[in-house]
C-alpha cells in the first residue's frame, strides 16, 4: 500500500513481463472535499512580518535559510528554520478560527525544538492550546489522544511523515510543513546507511497538503519558496541504501544463485557498483 504509488510504472512492468494478465490502468483524480489555500515562504514572511509575529530572535541558520531559500539559492538541505515554523503556529493560534494544526517536521530533534519554542512563545496566550508530538516510536495511547476531540482548546501537532499517509485527523485546518524529511541513504564514507535529512518530493508535497479540506476549508503552509522546483518523486530506498542486508536477506531464504540474479528481475535494479560493493 502507498499513497503515492507510481501506477503507470507498475502497469509497464507488469504488461512487459506478460507473466500477468494486465488490465487497463485507472487514473484517479486526487483532491479534497473543501477547498485549500497554499502559502510559500514568502507569503509566511510577509505576513509574519505584517501582523507582528515575526521573530525578534532567530538563529543564523534561520536567517541564511531564508535569505538563501528567497533568493533561489541552494542552502543546507537539513536547515529547518524552527523559529519561522514556532512563529507562524503562534500567528495561526493567535489569529485564525479553531482548528488543529498539523506540523511536519522531519525528525524527534525538530520536534522537541518546535515544541520547545511553541511552549516558549505561547506561555501567556490568553487561548487554551495543547501540544502533541507523534514519531514512529510514539507509544499507541500518545497517537491516540490526538483523535479525541477538544471542547475550545485548539491541537498542535508536531509530527514526522508517519502522518503523511498512514493516520488522517478530521479536525486538522491547518498545515505547517517544514519541507523536510529524513531518508535512508548510503554514506560511501562511513560504508553503511543512514538517515539524512533532505526536501520532500512533489508528491509528498500532495500528500501532506490532503491532511486538510477534508471536513472543512483548510490552509498548507510550506517552507520553501515558490522558486524551488521540488522533484517529482524520490528514488526508492533499494536505489539509495547500502545492499548488504538485502543481499543476506535473498541467501537467508535460500537462493542459491548470485543475487544480481534476483536484483535483474526487480521493478528497480540497483547500480551495478553498488551491488559489487
Amino acid at each position: 500500500m502507498s499513497a503515492t504509488l507510481d501506477a503507470e510504472k507498475f502497469y509497464r512492468y507488469f504488461s512487459e513481463r506478460g507473466e500477468l494478465e494486465v488490465g487497463v490502468p485507472i487514473k484517479i483524480e486526487t483532491g479534497t472535499n473543501f477547498p485549500v489555500a497554499s502559502y510559500y515562504l514568502e507569503d509566511v514572511v510577509g505576513s509574519l512580518k505584517r501582523n507582528n509575529f515575526f521573530p525578534s530572535h532567530m538563529s543564523s541558520t534561520t536567517r541564511q535559510f531564508i535569505e538563501k531559500e528567497l533568493e533561489g539559492n541552494e542552502f543546507l538541505a537539513d536547515a529547518v528554520p524552527v523559529e519561522i515554523i514556532s512563529g507562524l503556529i503562534k500567528h495561526l493560534h493567535e489569529s485564525k478560527p479553531l482548528g488543529s494544526i498539523l506540523c511536519f517536521l522531519p525528525g524527534w530533534e525538530d520536534i522537541v525544538a518546535v515544541k520547545n519554542e511553541v511552549e516558549k512563545i505561547l506561555f501567556h496566550s490568553s487561548k487554551r492550546f495543547k501540544i502533541y508530538c507523534v514519531h514512529s516510536s510514539s507509544p499507541p495511547e500518545v497517537a491516540r489522544t490526538i483523535f479525541q476531540e477538544t471542547s475550545g482548546e485548539r491541537k498542535i501537532i508536531l509530527a514526522t511523515n508517519i502522518a503523511e499517509s498512514s493516520i488522517t485527523i478530521p479536525d486538522v485546518a491547518y498545515v505547517v510543513d517544514s519541507g523536510k524529511q529524513k531518508i535512508n541513504m548510503y554514506n560511501p564514507a562511513l560504508r553503511m546507511n543512514s538517515l539524512k535529512t533532505c526536501w520532500i518530493s512533489k508528491s509528498n508535497s500532495i500528500q501532506r497538503l490532503g491532511r486538510v479540506g477534508r471536513t472543512q476549508p483548510g490552509e498548507y503552509y510550506i517552507m520553501c519558496s515558490r522558486m524551488r522546483l521540488l522533484s517529482p518523486s524520490l528514488p526508492p530506498e533499494i536505489l539509495r541504501v547500502g545492499l548488504e542486508e538485502v543481499c543476506l536477506s535473498v541467501k537467508g531464504l535460500g537462493f542459491e544463485g548470485k543475487c544480481s540474479e534476483i536484483f535483474e528481475e526487480l521493478l528497480d535494479k540497483p547500480n551495478k557498483n553498488a551491488l559489487r560493493d
